[in-house]
């Protein structure tokens, strides 16, 4: 019996449209999950090269804590005895990394415009 699966020319198991999984993925959730167990390392390091790199020039010294797949609406406004679903705010919607410290929220997003190989996590 035909299906959407089984159909010919459609999507087929093993290899997936004849390519492998890295070259049809958007891998983003992988290197974040990887920057965020190197980034809990050295989380204040990791803020320090953010304000040379970007012009956001937060506080290196705040205490900052790391967060990954955040569900910021959700969390914030449960914490707060509301519903972030009833304010009209997304209780799925995640941002990749997070950054808090007392005085700023640092909110980074990836985007996947290339594979990642190993030799570029080295470096």
């Amino acid at each position: 019996m035909e299906n959407k699966f089984t159909e010919k020319n459609k999507w087929t198991i093993n290899p997936i449209c004849g390519k492998n999984w890295a070259d049809i993925s958007r891998e983003e959730r992988f290197f974040c999950a990887l920057l965020f167990e190197h980034i809990k390392k050295d989380v204040n390091g990791f803020v320090y090269w953010l304000n040379l790199r970007t012009d956001i020039n937060v506080e290196q010294n705040d205490k900052w804590k790391v967060g990954y797949e955040v569900c910021f609406y959700r969390d914030w406004f449960k914490a707060q005895g509301q519903s972030a679903k009833k304010l009209g705010f997304s209780g799925k919607r995640t941002f990749d990394l997070c950054f808090f410290s007392n005085k700023a929220m640092v909110i980074i997003e990836a985007k996947h415009s290339k594979i990642l190989r190993n030799k570029k996590l080295i470096h």
